[in-house]
């Protein structure tokens, strides 16, 4: 599981997935995966979770979920440029944006665990789409 952190402006590199850069919270649980449930054995629409909507300019979208210290995650499709398709979470993306609107990191979804769990255990079922 691999997310792509900004070093410098145009630099990327790669590391292991970090729950601290790109889960957030919801309810007192951790989420990984916005298109799933906490426990990630049911789909759900990344709504429940606070994300909206939002034009990002030039025709493009996002699904964006604003964060208590000012930064945001975003939800793409592979290409960067449109909110996703729900039922094509595995193609999406999620970035982490800093409060200055400036990107940290960015894993697609398939690259992402299904759940954020303490001792390092995933679910047994998921949902198919």
């Amino acid at each position: 599981m691999v997310m792509l952190q900004m070093v410098s402006p145009g630099e990327l590199a790669r590391h292991p997935y970090d729950p601290a850069l790109l889960a957030f919270e919801h309810q007192g649980r951790l989420v990984a995966n916005p298109f799933l449930s906490a426990c990630g054995r049911y789909a759900v629409d990344p709504a429940i979770y606070g994300f909206t909507l939002v034009s990002t300019g030039g025709g493009c979208s996002a699904m964006v979920l604003e964060l208590a210290d000012g930064g945001s995650i975003w939800l793409t499709d592979e290409t960067g440029a449109l909110a996703p398709d729900v039922e094509l979470w595995h193609e999406a993306s999620i970035s982490r944006f800093d409060a200055e609107g400036r990107q940290l990191v960015w894993a697609h979804l398939r690259d992402v665990p299904l759940t954020v769990d303490p001792w390092g255990e995933q679910p047994a079922l998921v949902m198919e789409f």
